[in-house]
């Protein structure tokens, strides 16, 4: 995805060092990019495609896989 100017940061810090970098833009993820965080990534690609909201305290969440999230949110959408 592309940076917002207006956007709002999120950042995720895992103890491992990896380092997830979001920009939201209301509501949505539009940007992600990261260090040492490979396998979190292309959920993440997901996520913005789907052009779902999501909460900043979600994609803060280390303990959240980003995969979970994008599962929860095509269920709901498909429910």
């Amino acid at each position: 995805g592309l940076i917002h100017p207006e956007g709002e940061e999120v950042t995720r810090h895992r103890a491992n060092a990896s380092d997830l970098y979001f920009q939201m833009y209301q509501g949505r993820l539009v940007f992600a990019a990261g260090f040492g965080a490979t396998r979190e990534l292309r959920p993440a690609r997901d996520l913005i495609a789907s052009g779902a909201e999501v909460s900043a305290a979600e994609l803060a969440d280390a303990s959240l896989p980003i995969g979970d999230i994008l599962r929860r949110l095509k269920t709901r959408k498909v429910a």
